[in-house]
C-alpha cells in the first residue's frame, strides 16, 4: 500500500490561511477551536449518524 496515497505536506501551514474549505478560519487557533467544541452540525449531514461522542482536545 506504501505509495497510495499522496498526504500533503504541513510545513509553512501558518501561511496558507485562510484554512477550511470555504475559508472560513483565519488561523490555525480558530481551527483547533472549531474541532475542540465538536465541529459544526449541517443540514446535510445525514440524521441516522451516530454522535462522535466528547471527542479529542487538540489544544
Amino acid at each position: 500500500d506504501r505509495g497510495k496515497f499522496k498526504i500533503p505536506s504541513l510545513r509553512n501551514i501558518e501561511y496558507s490561511f485562510p484554512y477550511m474549505h470555504d475559508g472560513r478560519f483565519q488561523t490555525l487557533a480558530e481551527v483547533v477551536d472549531f474541532y475542540n467544541m465538536g465541529g459544526h452540525l449541517s443540514a446535510t449531514i445525514d440524521p441516522n449518524m451516530k454522535a462522535a461522542g466528547s471527542g479529542r482536545n487538540w489544544s
